[in-house]
C-alpha cells in the first residue's frame, strides 16, 4: 500500500472532505451514494479548520494558508443553506468572499479549472 506522505493539505483534505460527505456534497466512499445531510456534523469540520487557522496564524506557506482560506469559505458557503437566519453569527455568515455566489467546490490540492 503506498501511503503519500503527511502534509498540511493532507489535514485539510481529511476535514474538508467529511464535511462534504456531510452535506450530501460527495458519495459515501462505502456506497457511492450521497448521504443524508447532516449540518451539525459539517458545521463541527468547519468549526475545526477555523481553530486551524487560528493556530497556525503566521506559520503557513502562503500556499497552505490560500488552501486553507478557500476551503472555510467554500464550506461556510456550502452550509449558508443550513443556517438558522436566526442563530447565525458573523463568523457562521463568513464565507471570505466579499460578495456570496455559486461555485464549485475544490478540494486542497485539486486544480481550479476557471
Amino acid at each position: 500500500m503506498n501511503i503519500p506522505p503527511p502534509t498540511f493539505v493532507s489535514i485539510l483534505q481529511i476535514h474538508q472532505i467529511q464535511a462534504l460527505l456531510n452535506l450530501g456534497l460527495i458519495p459515501d466512499p462505502m456506497t457511492g451514494e450521497p448521504r443524508e445531510p447532516n449540518p451539525a456534523v459539517a458545521r463541527h469540520e468547519l468549526s475545526l479548520l477555523r481553530i486551524l487557522e487560528r493556530k497556525t496564524r503566521g506559520n503557513l506557506e502562503p500556499e497552505e494558508q490560500r488552501l486553507l482560506s478557500e476551503s472555510i469559505g467554500a464550506l461556510a458557503q456550502a452550509l449558508a443553506p443550513y443556517t438558522d437566519p436566526a442563530e447565525a453569527t458573523p463568523e457562521s455568515l463568513d464565507t471570505g468572499a466579499a460578495t456570496p455566489k455559486k461555485r464549485r467546490i475544490v478540494l486542497p490540492g485539486e486544480p481550479q479549472d476557471g
